[in-house]
C-alpha cells in the first residue's frame, strides 16, 4: 500500500497524552517536559483507509478488509465452520524510513521504545541482540544513530517493544555523547531519562489497533 501523509488536530494531541499517561517513567517525564500542544501530529495511512475517522478515532482499526484471496484459511472447529484468520494491514514503512533519517543525521540521536510488557528480571530482556537498557525493573528497546540501520533491524526493535494491546510509545531524542560503542545492557538514571525527554524531537505512539502510529513533532522556533 502507498500511504500518505495525514495531518491530525486536537483530538490526536488528547491521544498522545492519554497514552502517555499510561507508560512508565520516561513517559511520565516525557509528559513533564513536552508541551503537547504545541507540537504537530500525523499519520501515515493507505488511500482506503477511512482518511475521516482516523482523524478523531484512534483506538480501532481504520483499515479496509483486507481481500477474501489472503485470508488464512484454519482447521475446521467441530461444527464444521471454517474460521479465517484476516491478514492484519501495518504501516511501519513510513515511519521507519524517518526514523532512519533522523539516526544517520547525528551520532548522538538515538531511538527509544518503552516496553509495557517486558520485565527487566526476564529471560527474554537478557536474549535481546540489540540494546536492551534499564530502569529499575522498567526495560527500554535502544537503536544508536551516526550510521544506517535497516529496515529489518529497525521493524525488529520495534516489534520487540509492542506488546499484545495497543500501547507504545517510542521516541527519537539525542544523548550526550557520541552512541557508538555503547553496551548493550545499561541502567537508566532517573537524570537520564529526564534528561532524554527533555531533548525529544519526536514520538511514535500506537494507533489504529496497532495497524498504525500517530508521529508527534516538537514545533521549534524560527
Amino acid at each position: 500500500m502507498n500511504e500518505m501523509e495525514i495531518s491530525l488536530g486536537k483530538e490526536a494531541i488528547i491521544w498522545v497524552n492519554k497514552t502517555l499517561t499510561q507508560g512508565k517513567t520516561l513517559a511520565k517525564y516525557l509528559l513533564e517536559s513536552l508541551e503537547l500542544s504545541a507540537g504537530r501530529v500525523i499519520t501515515f495511512l493507505p488511500p482506503e483507509a477511512n482518511i475521516e475517522r482516523a482523524k478523531t478515532e484512534f483506538e480501532w482499526s481504520v483499515m479496509p478488509l483486507a481481500p477474501k484471496s489472503e485470508w488464512v484459511w484454519l482447521e475446521k472447529t467441530p461444527d464444521g465452520k471454517e474460521p479465517v484468520a484476516i491478514p492484519v494491514h501495518t504501516t511501519d514503512q513510513p515511519q521507519i524510513t524517518i526514523i532512519q533519517e533522523f539516526l544517520k543525521d547525528n551520532d548522538k540521536h538515538l531511538c527509544i521504545f518503552e516496553d509495557m510488557m517486558m520485565c527487566s528480571t526476564d529471560r527474554l530482556a537478557s536474549k535481546q541482540t540489540h540494546p536492551v537498557w534499564t530502569y529499575g525493573k522498567e526495560v527500554y528497546h535502544v537503536v544508536f544513530g551516526g550510521k544506517t540501520c535497516s529496515v529489518d533491524e529497525l521493524r525488529k526493535v520495534i516489534r520487540s517493544s509492542s506488546s499484545a494491546w495497543q500501547h507504545f510509545i517510542g521516541i527519537m531524542t539525542s544523548w550526550h555523547n557520541s552512541v557508538y560503542d555503547q553496551p548493550l545492557r545499561k541502567e537508566f538514571t532517573a537524570l537520564e531519562l529526564k534528561t532524554l525527554a527533555e531533548r525529544t524531537e519526536k514520538l511514535l505512539i500506537g494507533a489504529y489497533d496497532n495497524e498504525g502510529y500517530l508521529i508527534w513533532s516538537k514545533c521549534h522556533n524560527e
